[in-house]
Parts: C-alpha cells; structure tokens; sequence
C-alpha cells in the first residue's frame, strides 16, 4: 500500500516538473511557478520514501527534480561579495525598505502597525491599497511617515508610497491594459528612485501576457 502511494507521488512530481518546464512557453502552466517551494518539498519526500523502499533509481529522479526545482530559491541565499561603501557615509545613507501587498480585502491594519514599529523601514511601498486602508494607516503611523504619494482604488491596482524620507517627485507609468499603474518615486536624500509594481497572477493569456 505504502509503495502504491508512493508511485501516485512519484507520478505527482513528474507531472509538477514538466509543468514547470512548460511554464517557460505555455502561460496556462505559469501559476506552478507560484508553488516551487512546496513543489521541491514535495518532491524530496518521494526521493526520501522512495529510498527507504530501495528503489534508488527512482529515488535519483526524484532528488534531480529537487534540485532543478530549488535551485533558483537556493542561490539567494549564496554569500555575495559585500557592496563598497564609504564608512563615513554609510550611517548617513542607510535605509530600509518595505514592500507589502496588503490584500484589498484584508482588514488586518494592526497587524501591518505592528510590524512597521517592529521594523521600522524608511520607506513602506504598498499595492491593492483601497481609501480604507490609506485612512488607517494615515492614522496609526501618518505622523512618522509624513512624506507620501497615495493612489488608491477599489481593485487591484490601488498603489501607495509612505516615507520617512522626503520625496522629490512622482511619476504614474502605464505599460498594458490590465495591469495596475506603476508608480515611480524619486528621492534625494539618499538619491534614489523606487518604482512600485503589482504583476498580475498569471490566471488568463492575457494577464500572462501583460506580467
């Protein structure tokens, strides 16, 4: 029974690997690209049971499809030479920043209070921001964040800047149909240009076309 189970995974995991392959042509396969994570977890937990039941040969497919499948998560986290920086420069330069899909459903405000105050970031770039959660966070952290550019909607392509740090202009770019707007925000202290991008979820050609 064990070792039937384990083939439906197994067969489970081929099929997840060749719709990843796919996803590189045939935009109906990109929302797999939304689930490598679990996919590669997945996939190791075959090889793994596959090995305790001595079939190796499987078992090496399976950790092949690990690997083609986590290598683009594990390279983030190879050490990387660190950036040149003037150490007399460096404390007036830092800053952070924080990037936050807020859900336009989702009413969690003090959740997102919390972690600003625990993390404390320069600048805080939201998307699907609605007038509802402008308000509110106008409310909660407006006076430690005056510096902003609010664009907000009833869909998906509401988008919002707040800063610490003074803003010193503002662009609003439209590059497809359906997409939300990108918002580019320009700073000088440090100078610095962020640009403020929701893609849409892969979930028609369309949408795929335009992400």
């Amino acid at each position: 029974m064990l070792l039937a189970l384990t083939y439906i995974l197994f067969i489970v995991v081929l099929l997840g690997e060749a719709a990843l392959i796919l996803s590189r042509t045939f935009w109906m396969f990109s929302l797999f690209t939304e689930v490598v994570p679990q996919f590669a977890a997945m996939a190791l937990f075959c090889a793994l049971l596959l090995a305790l039941q001595k079939r190796f040969f499987q078992s090496a497919i399976a950790l092949v499809i690990v690997a083609f499948a986590a290598w683009p998560l594990l390279v983030l986290y190879v050490p990387r030479p660190s950036p040149a920086y003037s150490a007399e420069t460096a404390e007036q330069t830092a800053f952070s920043m924080m990037s936050v899909n807020v859900n336009r459903h989702n009413v969690q405000y003090n959740e997102l209070r919390d972690r600003v105050i625990a993390e404390q970031p320069s600048i805080i770039v939201l998307q699907e921001s609605t007038d509802a959660w402008i308000a509110a966070l106008i409310e909660r952290i407006g006076d430690v964040y005056p510096f902003r550019v609010l664009m907000p909607a009833v869909d998906y392509k509401g988008m919002a800047v707040f800063s610490k740090l003074p803003i010193t202009s503002r662009e609003t770019l439209f590059y497809a149909l359906e997409s939300s707007p990108i918002l580019k925000v320009t700073f000088s202290e440090p100078l610095l240009t962020v640009f403020n991008v929701h893609t849409l979820s892969p979930v028609t050609e369309q949408w795929a076309m335009e992400r």
